[in-house]
Order: structure tokens, then sequence, then C-alpha cells
């Protein structure tokens, strides 16, 4: 079976915005197809259930690191933070050992999204990458080639997630995982096992929080050459089907 799930969504940890509550989240899910949801809270191992409603929860969190930001998903107890960063932040490949020492997975989150990222400073062997982020990744088609590429040379398995901070950007990209039944553990032995492609469902509407200001949301010719460059790097990378072409219709001309 083939399962939807997206492996990056952010709740509402302290805030009172009732949209990022996790019966919300989840009813966005149901609404977006999907089986699955990560909740990665930014330095914080927010608690879930196995299941919410049919949508299966995974506990997990975002550790901000001198090499970027690391997801950590399947987690069987928290981080233990206050260890990690007693010498402020960790190294990414530290976060990655503490990860694992929790029982998860650890994913190499989008990792080209600031011009000077430095891979010199990425973790020697995440457990996967996200080469496909809806609110990063598609919107910079050298980020998205630079990804698919560190990923590729590494030999690491490419996933996709969201980055979902309101309900409606869940699941604009998301991960296929190939697996037996949908369950934590079958979809974890699946994604470790590289069982799993990211897929780009649909472009993400930024938030209030998100969106750039007016100088810089102009559709000038180059911004749409830019995205024609990005939808054809994601149907090159098989993150987007072909666009369908109309059915010929056999049949006589009618007589005037």
């Amino acid at each position: 079976m083939i399962y939807r799930v997206d492996l990056h969504v952010h709740t509402a940890r302290g805030s009172t915005d009732p949209a990022l509550c996790l019966p919300e989240l989840v009813r966005a899910a149901r609404q977006a197809g999907l089986d699955a949801i990560a909740i990665t809270d930014t330095d914080y191992c927010t608690p879930v259930p196995i299941e919410l409603r049919g949508v299966v929860l995974i506990p997990g969190c975002e550790v901000s690191t001198l090499g970027g930001s690391i997801l950590g998903v399947f987690l069987e107890r928290p981080l233990d933070f206050v260890r990690l960063r007693q010498h402020g932040l960790p190294t990414a490949d530290e976060a990655v050992l503490e990860i694992h020492r929790c029982g998860g997975l650890a994913i190499l989150a989008y990792p080209f999204a600031q011009k000077d990222a430095n891979p010199a400073l990425f973790p020697i062997r995440p457990d996967a990458v996200e080469t496909a982020c809806a609110c990063v990744v598609p919107q910079d088609s050298a980020a998205g080639q630079r990804a698919l590429l560190w990923a590729t040379e590494h030999q690491r398995t490419r996933v996709g997630g969201s980055n979902a901070y309101t309900p409606r950007e869940l699941g604009t990209v998301y991960t296929e995982i190939s697996c037996p039944r949908l369950s934590r553990a079958f979809l974890k032995e699946a994604l470790d096992l590289g069982r799993c492609r990211p897929v780009c469902a649909r472009a993400a509407a930024a938030s209030p929080a998100r969106r750039p200001s007016s100088a810089r949301t102009g559709k000038t010719a180059a911004s749409v050459v830019k995205g024609a460059a990005v939808l054809g790097l994601f149907r090159l990378g098989g993150l987007l089907p072909s666009p369908k072409r109309p059915k010929k219709h056999a049949g006589k001309k009618s007589k005037k």
C-alpha cells in the first residue's frame, strides 16, 4: 500500500491560535487526503496520541543546529534539549546522534533554503534529506536542484514535507511511503529502507506571517520564468505529474 505522509508539520505551541490545535490539523489532513502527519515543532517535542480520527500522528521535532534544521521523526521519547544545548547550538551531527538515541530517524530539512548554506556543516549521515519543502524549495529552483544533487551524491533517501504553519498548508508537499499497513512501525521501517518518494501536490498559499512585502511580490516576467523552471524541475524529478493532453474524439464532421 502507498500512504501519504506529511513529515513536517507545526502546531501552535505557545499560541492561542485554535486553527493549529491537533483536532484542526487532523481535520485539515483528512481533507488533504493524508494518512499520517509528523508533528515537528521547533526545539520542542510535542506529545501526540498514536492516531486521531484515522490519521496516524508521528512524534517528532525540528532541531535548530549550527548546520541548519534537522527533523527528528518517529521519536520513542523526547529529546534531551538541556544536554543537547549545554554549549549553545549543537552541531548537526550531535542532533542526529540525539535523535537516534531517542529511537527516531533524522532528516536534513530544506538544506539549501539559505543561499549561504555551508554543506560542510551538514550531518555526515542523515537518514533522509528533505528535497521538497512547500514553503521553501518550490520557490527557488536553485535550492531544489542543490538539495536533489546533495541527496544523490550522498545516497540519502529523499522525502518531502509541507513545513505547514497553517492548516491550509498541510499536504502541499508530502511523502509517499510504501508499506504493508498504516502504522508508525511500518511507516518508520519503510522510510528507513528508502521505500518512499517526495510529492509536490499543489502550491502553498503563504500565511500572513510568511507573506513577503508587496515590493517583493510583483509578478514580473522573471518570476513567471522562475516558476516555470521550478515546475520543470519537479516534473523531471518525478514530483509532479505531466499535464494531460486533451483527447481527440474520432467521428465524422457534420454536414452543414
